[in-house]
């Protein structure tokens, strides 16, 4: 936007200090993120299955990391991608952050069956041309419907994925 254009200097300064900041936040309240029900029974069962597994998140890499390592979780991962992993224009749902994630797992976006809870998810499904299910966490179906159209798929809980993969 305008600082990018009119203070190109200042721009990349910017970006990490208010990406730290973020980062400090997210840490602060870090000991009230826990997995949904059912996510690690899942992501074992469709490691088992052969399927790869990856993390696209807008959270810092280093909160994402202290989450899944609390909850023994970055063993279930192929590759994580970041907010703070590449230029803040490169995270989601830009298009490019579906690629990165896509190339450290060796597929192409198309092939992606992404889960997410929030409208920046769907987007950057919409973006890549990735496949997209909603949970039912923060939005309902109704909410859903409103921001994506009759047609989008969701589900209550993020263990019913299995319904998709098996």
């Amino acid at each position: 936007g305008w600082l990018k254009a009119n203070k190109p200097d200042m721009f990349n300064e910017f970006d990490k200090r208010i990406g730290d900041r973020a980062t400090e936040i997210e840490m602060e309240f870090s000991d009230l993120a826990k997995p949904y029900p059912g996510t690690i029974e899942l992501l074992e069962d469709l490691r088992t299955m052969g399927y790869k597994t990856a993390i696209l998140t807008r959270g810092g890499h280093s909160y994402a990391d202290h989450i899944l390592s609390r909850f023994d979780m970055l063993g279930l991962f192929d590759a994580m991608v970041a907010r703070d992993d590449y230029p803040y224009l490169e995270a989601k749902p830009a298009k490019i952050s579906m690629e990165h994630m896509c190339g450290k797992i060796g597929v192409d976006c198309e092939e992606v069956l992404f889960v997410g809870d929030g409208t920046t998810d769907y987007y950057t499904c919409v973006n890549s041309g990735s496949r997209f299910v909603g949970v039912e966490t923060h939005m309902d179906r109704e909410q859903w419907v409103k921001i994506a159209g009759p047609s989008v798929v969701t589900v209550p809980l993020v263990a019913d994925i299995r319904r998709f993969v098996e």
